[in-house]
């Protein structure tokens, strides 16, 4: 987001709308919504080739998990894991400028669902906020 200060304040605002639509959502019920907390898309270890999930920003997580409980009805965070390198791969390194050229295939998804995290649980059997945030951070 701070990448190219003079998009800061659009950028900025462009978030607030897309929390604004969820929370309408939220408050809807029946809803799913899919996040990428890690803002971006998954690459293979440039060393390994071996997959690996982006590290998330703990920050959209807990945007998530705020939204959920103020929305009026129950509601439920699971983490899910896509793969989908080979539909429309990223280039190789993380590009600044808009206009990337992308490469669409014909190729399976892989999809992985985990456990619920409920925060509520974590937080009642943790000693202290510290060890909550660790252990959901865990989680993910």
């Amino acid at each position: 987001m701070l990448d190219v200060p003079e998009l800061i304040e659009m950028k900025r605002k462009s978030n607030t709308r897309s929390l604004k639509e969820m929370a309408l959502l939220l408050r809807g019920g029946s809803q799913i919504i899919w996040i990428a907390p890690s803002g971006g898309r998954d690459r293979p270890d440039p060393v390994t080739g071996e997959w690996y999930p982006a590290p998330f920003d703990t920050s959209s997580i807990d945007n998530m998990r705020r939204l959920a409980e103020h929305s009026g009805i129950p509601g439920h965070i699971y983490p899910l894991a896509l793969l989908c390198h080979d539909i429309m791969p990223p280039p190789p390194q993380v590009e600044r400028e808009v206009g990337e050229k992308r490469v669409i295939s014909f190729h399976g998804a892989g999809l992985s669902v985990a456990p619920e995290i409920s925060f509520a649980d974590i937080i009642t059997a943790s000693k202290n906020p510290e060890e909550a945030r660790r252990l959901v951070q865990s989680l993910l």
